[in-house]
Formats: structure tokens, C-alpha cells, sequence
């Protein structure tokens, strides 16, 4: 685990505590310092480090950072980048990369989107603010019983609603 190994056991387990949090998302950013000579050795710690968090299977955009500090025999040892991958070249600070860096995190993020129909009690009514600040609410009926609500959410936080799905049918989430 390269650089982590080196890392006093207590900052590694405040370390391991704030990447428990990983395990909630719909995807990951593996932002990776390409200036850093060692830069492949800490990448490769870091997906070491996920893999022991269980969350190998959680899709991640790489984002090759600080390309605009490399020469330009370090920029060709840099990955290529094939339409399809979830990879980029970046520099943050000359905003080079910024956009394609965006379009793939949006392409990944509407894949995890589901399209859910839920009932939510006027007891419950706190739920839908909640809907809209986590999803796209695309209609609200107002019934004698409830609010019956159409919303595209991340599947992660349709989850947490599903109590309130309106039809079994619905594309659940997983």
C-alpha cells in the first residue's frame, strides 16, 4: 500500500474511517497527482485500499491531475485515453480537462439514475423536500391519502425511499 504503509497506525485507521464512507457512493473520483514521482504506486495503494473497503466493484473515473506540471516525456508515460474509458487528463489549476472531466461524470451518474413512483404520507411530508434536494421530482398529485410522486433519483437514494414505492413494478432499486 505504498505511501499508507508508512502512515502511523492511528492516521491510518482516521484514514480508513473517512473512506468508510465510499461504501455509500454511486461513484468514485481517484483523483491521482501525476507531478508526484510516485504517482502509480499511489494509485495502485489507493485501489489496494478500496478493494479492503469492499467497494472494488464501484464504478471510478481516474482523473490524471496536474498534466500541465509534466514534461513532455512524463505526459507520454500517462495512460492513453480511449473513448469509453472512465479516465481523463486534467490540470485543475489551468481548468485544461475540466469539461471532458464533467461529461464523464455525468454519463456515469445518469446510469444510476431510476425512475421511481412513490406515496408519501402527509405524516411524512419532510420526505419530499428531501426529493428534491437528492433527485428530479417530475410530477407531485396531491391525494385525499398522500402525495404521490414521480422522481428520477440516484438508485443509492431511491433506497433509502423505497418503502413509500407506489407499485412493485416500479424499477426498483437494487
Amino acid at each position: 500500500m505504498g505511501f499508507i504503509r508508512k502512515l502511523p497506525h492511528d492516521i491510518v485507521a482516521a484514514f480508513r474511517a473517512t473512506l468508510e464512507e465510499v461504501r455509500e457512493a454511486d461513484l468514485l473520483l481517484h483523483v491521482i497527482d501525476v507531478s508526484n514521482a510516485a504517482w502509480r504506486e499511489q494509485a495502485q495503494a489507493v485501489k489496494e485500499v478500496l478493494a479492503q473497503l469492499g467497494v472494488a466493484g464501484t464504478p471510478v473515473i481516474s482523473v490524471y491531475n496536474k498534466a500541465d506540471l509534466l514534461s513532455k516525456e512524463a505526459s507520454e508515460e500517462l495512460p492513453p485515453i480511449r473513448p469509453g474509458d472512465r479516465s481523463v487528463i486534467i490540470s485543475a489549476r489551468a481548468g485544461t480537462g475540466l469539461d471532458n472531466l464533467m461529461r464523464d461524470i455525468s454519463g456515469a451518474l445518469e446510469s444510476f439514475a431510476a425512475e421511481i413512483e412513490l406515496k408519501i404520507p402527509y405524516a411524512k411530508a419532510g420526505v419530499i423536500s428531501r426529493l428534491h434536494e437528492q433527485g428530479r421530482v417530475i410530477a407531485e398529485v396531491y391525494e385525499s391519502d398522500g402525495v404521490r410522486v414521480n422522481v428520477v433519483m440516484p438508485r443509492s437514494a431511491a433506497r433509502q425511499v423505497r418503502r413509500y414505492l407506489l407499485h412493485e413494478d416500479d424499477s426498483e432499486p437494487e
